[in-house]
């Protein structure tokens, strides 16, 4: 059952202590990021079935009834092609996509990090010789152009302007690094980096971050750091920031196919 946008707030109850870390799935709930959420039972809500614009895709509850991992296999099989990336999935979950959605799956590991604000606060600032600029109505075209042709995670560039943050660094007039609020929820700022290949190891996005996580600070938010686990480079860029590594959660990259689904 496709459940509309104003009766999000329905299975914020379904939320527990892993799904909370998710700042891009409680942005979605919250309306900044557009999406589809799917239920088993509006009445007596068990499972919910959430999939962002960008097809990122989280279930949430403990009780999913055979029904609706039926329900669960159509949806993902209206997309005649392409992928989905479904966050958190356990092996039982897994096994459900491999059997009836496609076997052409890839498991990843990604690592979640805790912000400690003492260490950040004992670092010394990075310095480079270059200026930094804040992302402005005036050049967020210009970044989102540069690093998020598929689309950034934000719907609209006035959510972004009001609720986001983000810096980037120039070379000739050309942007080479940015780092962006991903999405702001629950008082937390999810940090996305990209920098130039021929620009990396340079410094660049360390000391972007650390403008990044200063302004989340003075903002009263909490910077909020998730990577994969053999993305060592990422890893070690967010121990030198003041994270530290709290756990790790599977992500699934699913590429559709047609197959019927048999309980």
């Amino acid at each position: 059952m496709l459940l509309a946008q104003k009766d999000y707030p329905l299975i914020f109850g379904l939320l527990d202590e892993n799904s909370r870390r998710y700042p891009l799935l409680e942005s979605l709930l919250q309306g900044d990021i557009s999406g589809r959420v799917y239920v088993d039972n509006k009445d007596d809500i068990r499972a919910a079935l959430v999939i962002s614009r960008l097809d990122w895709v989280y279930l949430l509850g403990k009780h999913i009834s055979e029904a609706f991992k039926g329900e669960m296999v159509s949806i993902f099989k209206e997309k005649e092609s392409g992928s989905y990336a479904w966050w958190g999935a356990d092996a039982g979950t897994r096994e459900l996509a491999r059997l009836h959605v496609s076997p052409n799956i890839k498991a990843y590991t990604r690592l979640r990090f805790s912000f400690n604000r003492d260490r950040f606060k004992a670092m010394e600032a990075p310095r480079l010789p270059v200026p930094i600029h804040g992302v402005n109505r005036q050049n967020l075209d210009r970044v989102l152009s540069k690093y998020y042709v598929q689309g950034s995670q934000w719907d609209d560039q006035e959510t972004f302007l009001r609720k986001g943050l983000g810096y980037f660094i120039e070379d000739g007039g050309e942007i080479v690094s940015a780092v962006m609020s991903a999405a702001v929820s629950g008082g937390e700022a999810e940090i996305d980096v990209q920098t130039d290949k021929a620009y990396r190891g340079r410094g660049y996005a360390q000391y972007l971050c650390h403008r990044f996580i200063e302004d989340c600070l003075e903002r009263g938010m909490l910077p909020k750091w998730d990577c994969f686990k053999e993305n060592i480079p990422s890893v070690n860029s967010a121990k030198k920031l003041g994270f530290e590594v709290e756990g790790e959660y599977p992500l699934l990259h699913i590429t559709v196919r047609r197959t019927k689904y048999t309980p």
